[in-house]
């Protein structure tokens, strides 16, 4: 159970822990480990591969930052930098992966801006696949195409 006051650091850091974790069980391959998240998790899901060995990551409506770059673009007159104590930010993350990613965007997104996710995913250095698809923020998980694309992604890792 985790303890504690909900943060973005702390959030990191269980993700580590539930890695290391994992790992340590017998029915866990820890060559076949991918990540996968979606808006906020995002970061969590970049921080873990710069700090653990991931076969990859799937980013659905990845984000630079929550305070001062998504929730300024929902609430642009408000100094949302200011108002939010944790940022959940990827681009301290996401130059130090090597670990492949798939991104999948809604075109329709107006939680998380497409431009804003493509402008973030080409600061990372490792290679990196972006799917631009019908849908929003909440419908591109049940989106079929989603699937076939991670599907695609998850057996091109195998190769």
């Amino acid at each position: 159970m985790s303890e504690g006051v909900p943060s973005d650091k702390a959030l990191f850091a269980d993700s580590t822990t539930i890695y290391d974790y994992l790992v340590q069980r017998d029915d866990v391959n820890a060559a076949k480990i991918v990540a996968i998240s979606g808006s906020l998790g995002t970061g969590i899901a970049t921080y873990l591969a710069s700090q653990r060995d991931l076969l990859g990551i799937v980013l659905f409506s990845p984000s630079d930052q929550i305070a001062g770059g998504v929730a300024q673009d929902i609430l642009p007159f408000l100094p949302t930098k200011f108002l939010f104590k944790n940022k959940f930010a990827i681009l301290p993350f996401a130059t130090l992966i090597d670990t492949p990613v798939l991104a999948i965007i809604g075109e329709d997104d107006r939680v998380i801006f497409p431009k804003r996710s493509l402008k973030i995913l080409n600061n990372f250095k490792s290679e990196t696949r972006i799917e631009i698809i019908t849908g929003d923020h909440y419908s591109i998980y049940e989106e079929p195409y989603s699937w076939e694309v991670i599907n695609q992604f998850l057996s091109s890792l195998e190769d």
